[in-house]
Protein backbone atom coordinates (compact mmCIF):
# COMPACT_ATOMS: atom_id res chain seq x y z
CA UNK A 1 0.00 0.00 0.00
CA UNK A 2 1.42 3.41 -0.97
CA UNK A 3 0.72 6.43 1.17
CA UNK A 4 0.06 9.56 -0.83
CA UNK A 5 1.07 12.94 0.43
CA UNK A 6 -1.72 15.51 0.29
CA UNK A 7 -1.25 18.16 -2.33
CA UNK A 8 -1.24 21.75 -1.21
CA UNK A 9 -2.72 24.24 -3.63
CA UNK A 10 -3.36 27.94 -3.69
CA UNK A 11 -5.83 29.28 -1.11
CA UNK A 12 -9.31 29.23 -2.56
CA UNK A 13 -11.87 31.95 -2.23
CA UNK A 14 -15.60 31.31 -1.81
CA UNK A 15 -16.14 31.05 -5.57
CA UNK A 16 -13.44 28.39 -5.99
CA UNK A 17 -10.93 30.58 -7.85
CA UNK A 18 -7.44 30.99 -6.42
CA UNK A 19 -7.19 33.85 -3.91
CA UNK A 20 -4.45 36.33 -4.83
CA UNK A 21 -1.22 36.22 -2.84
CA UNK A 22 0.54 39.57 -2.43
CA UNK A 23 4.02 40.45 -1.20
CA UNK A 24 4.17 43.13 1.54
CA UNK A 25 6.56 44.71 4.01
CA UNK A 26 5.80 45.20 7.71
CA UNK A 27 5.95 48.95 8.45
CA UNK A 28 4.52 49.14 11.99
CA UNK A 29 3.89 46.59 14.76
CA UNK A 30 0.85 47.91 16.67
CA UNK A 31 0.03 47.39 20.35
CA UNK A 32 -3.48 46.16 19.42
CA UNK A 33 -2.19 42.90 17.92
CA UNK A 34 -2.11 44.09 14.30
CA UNK A 35 0.70 45.03 11.96
CA UNK A 36 0.63 47.68 9.27
CA UNK A 37 2.01 46.51 5.94
CA UNK A 38 2.92 48.28 2.75
CA UNK A 39 1.89 46.31 -0.32
CA UNK A 40 4.55 45.70 -2.96
CA UNK A 41 3.78 47.13 -6.42
CA UNK A 42 0.79 49.03 -5.10
CA UNK A 43 -0.13 52.66 -4.64
CA UNK A 44 -2.35 51.73 -1.73
CA UNK A 45 -1.35 53.09 1.66
CA UNK A 46 -0.75 51.01 4.71
CA UNK A 47 -3.06 48.09 5.42
CA UNK A 48 -3.67 46.84 8.99
CA UNK A 49 -3.46 43.06 9.23
CA UNK A 50 -3.90 40.79 12.28
CA UNK A 51 -0.46 39.78 13.56
CA UNK A 52 0.15 36.04 13.32
CA UNK A 53 0.29 34.13 16.59
CA UNK A 54 2.84 31.62 15.29
CA UNK A 55 5.57 34.17 14.47
CA UNK A 56 6.43 37.63 15.79
CA UNK A 57 6.89 40.04 12.87
CA UNK A 58 9.25 43.00 13.05
CA UNK A 59 9.38 46.23 11.09
CA UNK A 60 11.05 45.57 7.74
CA UNK A 61 10.07 41.89 7.51
CA UNK A 62 8.80 40.74 4.09
CA UNK A 63 5.56 38.69 4.17
CA UNK A 64 2.98 37.10 1.87
CA UNK A 65 -0.67 38.16 2.28
CA UNK A 66 -3.90 36.70 1.00
CA UNK A 67 -7.57 37.47 1.66
CA UNK A 68 -9.94 35.25 3.61
CA UNK A 69 -12.61 33.97 1.22
CA UNK A 70 -11.42 36.46 -1.40
CA UNK A 71 -12.67 39.37 0.73
CA UNK A 72 -10.19 42.24 0.32
CA UNK A 73 -11.33 43.65 3.67
CA UNK A 74 -9.98 40.54 5.46
CA UNK A 75 -6.25 40.21 4.64
CA UNK A 76 -4.07 37.74 6.55
CA UNK A 77 -0.35 36.99 6.63
CA UNK A 78 0.19 33.47 5.30
CA UNK A 79 3.99 33.28 5.37
CA UNK A 80 7.09 35.27 6.19
CA UNK A 81 9.56 35.63 3.30
CA UNK A 82 12.54 37.25 4.99
CA UNK A 83 13.30 39.15 8.15
CA UNK A 84 14.56 42.70 8.50
CA UNK A 85 17.75 41.21 9.95
CA UNK A 86 18.37 39.45 6.63
CA UNK A 87 17.48 35.88 7.57
CA UNK A 88 14.87 33.52 6.27
CA UNK A 89 12.33 32.67 9.00
CA UNK A 90 12.48 29.05 10.09
CA UNK A 91 16.11 28.60 9.00
CA UNK A 92 17.67 30.75 11.68
CA UNK A 93 17.99 29.61 15.26
CA UNK A 94 14.95 30.20 17.43
CA UNK A 95 15.16 33.37 19.50
CA UNK A 96 16.85 32.89 22.85
CA UNK A 97 16.19 34.90 25.93
CA UNK A 98 13.10 35.76 27.89
CA UNK A 99 9.49 35.54 26.68
CA UNK A 100 6.80 37.45 28.56
CA UNK A 101 3.18 38.45 27.89
CA UNK A 102 2.76 42.21 27.44
CA UNK A 103 2.38 44.22 30.61
CA UNK A 104 3.29 41.35 32.96
CA UNK A 105 6.07 40.99 35.52
CA UNK A 106 8.85 38.62 34.46
CA UNK A 107 12.25 37.59 35.83
CA UNK A 108 15.39 38.98 34.20
CA UNK A 109 18.85 37.92 35.29
CA UNK A 110 22.47 38.60 34.42
CA UNK A 111 25.18 36.04 35.19
CA UNK A 112 28.94 36.39 35.41
CA UNK A 113 29.12 39.99 36.62
CA UNK A 114 31.46 41.16 39.38
CA UNK A 115 30.09 40.69 42.88
CA UNK A 116 28.97 43.50 45.17
CA UNK A 117 27.25 45.68 42.54
CA UNK A 118 23.77 45.86 44.13
CA UNK A 119 22.79 49.52 43.82
CA UNK A 120 25.15 50.02 40.86
CA UNK A 121 24.14 47.26 38.42
CA UNK A 122 21.56 48.68 36.00
CA UNK A 123 18.94 47.34 33.59
CA UNK A 124 17.16 49.05 30.70
CA UNK A 125 14.87 47.79 27.93
CA UNK A 126 15.72 48.74 24.35
CA UNK A 127 14.07 48.25 20.97
CA UNK A 128 16.46 48.94 18.13
CA UNK A 129 17.93 52.37 18.84
CA UNK A 130 15.09 53.42 21.18
CA UNK A 131 15.09 53.20 24.97
CA UNK A 132 11.70 51.80 25.97
CA UNK A 133 12.38 51.60 29.73
CA UNK A 134 15.10 53.87 31.17
CA UNK A 135 18.04 52.49 33.11
CA UNK A 136 17.24 51.64 36.70
CA UNK A 137 19.10 50.10 39.63
CA UNK A 138 15.95 49.79 41.78
CA UNK A 139 14.91 46.25 42.65
CA UNK A 140 18.11 44.62 41.35
CA UNK A 141 19.64 42.19 43.81
CA UNK A 142 22.62 39.84 43.71
CA UNK A 143 21.27 36.37 44.36
CA UNK A 144 22.73 34.42 45.94
CA UNK A 145 25.02 36.96 47.58
CA UNK A 146 28.58 36.79 46.23
CA UNK A 147 27.53 34.88 43.07
CA UNK A 148 27.77 37.63 40.44
CA UNK A 149 24.19 36.79 39.36
CA UNK A 150 21.80 39.76 39.44
CA UNK A 151 18.01 39.47 39.34
CA UNK A 152 15.17 41.94 38.73
CA UNK A 153 11.43 41.51 38.14
CA UNK A 154 10.54 44.26 35.63
CA UNK A 155 7.24 44.73 33.78
CA UNK A 156 7.19 43.78 30.09
CA UNK A 157 6.37 46.57 27.62
CA UNK A 158 2.69 46.99 26.68
CA UNK A 159 3.31 46.34 22.97
CA UNK A 160 4.17 42.91 21.58
CA UNK A 161 7.50 42.72 19.80
CA UNK A 162 11.22 42.11 20.05
CA UNK A 163 13.20 43.99 22.68
CA UNK A 164 16.62 43.73 24.33
CA UNK A 165 17.42 43.67 28.02
CA UNK A 166 20.63 45.64 28.54
CA UNK A 167 22.53 45.16 31.79
CA UNK A 168 25.50 47.34 32.77
CA UNK A 169 27.84 47.54 35.74
CA UNK A 170 27.57 51.32 36.10
CA UNK A 171 29.46 52.25 32.93
CA UNK A 172 28.68 51.39 29.32
CA UNK A 173 31.41 49.63 27.37
CA UNK A 174 31.73 46.26 25.63
CA UNK A 175 33.38 44.85 28.77
CA UNK A 176 30.70 46.13 31.20
CA UNK A 177 27.42 45.38 29.41
CA UNK A 178 25.42 42.31 28.47
CA UNK A 179 22.32 41.86 26.34
CA UNK A 180 19.50 39.34 26.24
CA UNK A 181 16.49 39.16 23.92
CA UNK A 182 13.06 39.91 25.33
CA UNK A 183 10.15 38.63 23.25
CA UNK A 184 6.86 40.23 24.33
CA UNK A 185 3.73 38.35 23.21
Amino acid sequence: MTLLEPTVGMPQNARGAAAPVTRAQVTVVNADGTVDVSLANSRAGRVAVPAPTWWIPAVGDQVLLTNIDGDQQRPVIVAPISTAAGGIPGLAAAPTGVTAPRGTVFEADADGAPTGLTGTMGLRILQGTSTIVARTTAGITEYPAGSGRYVKNPVAPAAAGRYQLMWDTGTVSPATTSYEDLIVT
